[in-house]
């Protein structure tokens, strides 16, 4: 009898979520998704400013994809975990008659009872919030999440698995960290991106420096406007702060038969995940791990990192001189990048395989999932 297999994938929220359902219908494996949870837009930055906590959106979506390929799921309560109001009216006449709202989303009692809990205590602490801010496509899901963290005194971790047992889901989402950190960065020119979600929309920025910081209110001084480049970093430099690791999450990596580092934004989603190079000493310690380097398709790389070397190259980058073959063993690379054959021959562990795409825009999940399988069996 095979023994259930432990995987680990660090990712964000979007660029894994193929992979993530051809695993879990196509393995028997507990899944564990590891990210850095800096998310900082829209409905994430208001409840991140709100709570002082990290942003829930990635964790949702990755919750949501268990769940919506899980053999209890409900359609209901997944819309209505999935549901937006559209600004700030629409979301106060929905968490002042949250009963009447989530009606017609025909979800069981208890479960409605408890929605309709974390909705209210959501509401008692909008209404102690002042500041003026864009409610648009406010995510109902998020308020769901930061209620419950708020209720199992700030702890995000709890607040997640809480809603995993609501969803009656059996995999794990973790943070790398539990510190509320910010995420930000200075390109070449000087220009200071203060928010993640401003990095995320930087159409062909070259980054200099990546920072995290405790406190975002820190990142409106002046300096950062009108100082030089050197000035600027040195700024930020005394400002970063490695955040420290969650010991689930480092617990995960040890324990780990597979280690994906899947695709996704880089810059966002993936790399700030190792900003804390602590990290790299965790997964090389695990020596009887299969580690999968997956990097985007040619569709993707709008901006921030042209092509699969510049990918891989960022992510060494961080690796403290680590043996790289201690981190990874297979690199799997869609055909579309045949010409860089030769530039990516000086990694070892590289493949190229064909037609990794299933639409152009993300990774045919089952066929990723059958070179893994493929290549650890081997």
């Amino acid at each position: 009898m095979k023994c259930r297999k432990n995987i680990v994938i660090f990712c964000g929220g979007k660029g894994a979520l193929k992979i993530i359902k051809s695993l879990m219908n196509k393995c028997d494996c507990n899944i564990t998704a590891i990210i850095n949870g800096y998310d900082d837009g829209k409905s994430a930055g208001i409840i991140r400013r709100m709570y002082n906590m990290l942003g829930p959106p990635d964790i949702r979506k990755i919750q949501l994809e268990y769940y919506r390929n899980s053999k209890l799921m409900n359609d209901g309560l997944l819309r209505l975990i999935d549901h937006q109001a559209n600004d700030r009216y629409e979301l106060i006449e929905f968490l002042e008659h949250p009963k009447k709202f989530i009606a017609p989303f025909n979800i069981k009692k208890n479960d409605e009872l408890y929605i309709i809990e974390k909705l209210e205590n959501f509401k008692r602490r909008l209404d102690e919030y002042t500041y003026f801010e864009d409610f648009s496509n406010f995510s109902i899901g998020n308020c769901l999440y930061a209620s419950a963290y708020n209720s199992l005194s700030d702890n995000l971790e709890q607040a997640t698995i809480e809603i995993g047992k609501l969803l009656k889901i059996n995999h794990s989402v973790l943070t790398i960290s539990n510190e509320s950190l910010y995420l930000c960065a200075v390109d070449d020119l000087g220009h200071v991106y203060s928010s993640e979600s401003e990095i995320d929309t930087s159409f062909n920025a070259r980054f200099k420096n990546f920072y995290t910081v405790a406190d975002y209110r820190n990142l409106n001084n002046k300096l950062l406007f009108d100082g030089s480049l050197d000035e600027k970093c040195k700024f930020l430099d005394s400002l970063n702060k490695t955040a420290q690791l969650n010991k689930s999450a480092v617990q995960s990596i040890l324990d780990a038969n597979i280690i994906i580092y899947a695709p996704g934004t880089r810059s966002t989603s993936f790399l700030p995940i190792f900003y804390n190079k602590d990290v790299f000493d965790i997964i090389s310690k695990n020596l009887s791990a299969f580690k999968f380097f997956i990097c985007n398709l040619n569709s993707v790389y709008k901006y921030h990192y042209r092509n699969p070397l510049e990918e891989l190259d960022s992510f060494l980058h961080y690796s403290n001189n680590h043996n790289v073959t201690d981190l990874i063993n297979y690199c799997l690379i869609d055909n579309s990048f045949l010409k860089f054959n030769r530039k990516l021959s000086k990694f070892e562990f590289v493949s190229i395989f064909e037609h990794l795409t299933h639409d152009m825009l993300y990774h045919d999940g089952d066929k990723v999932v059958e070179i893994i399988n493929s290549l650890q069996n081997d």
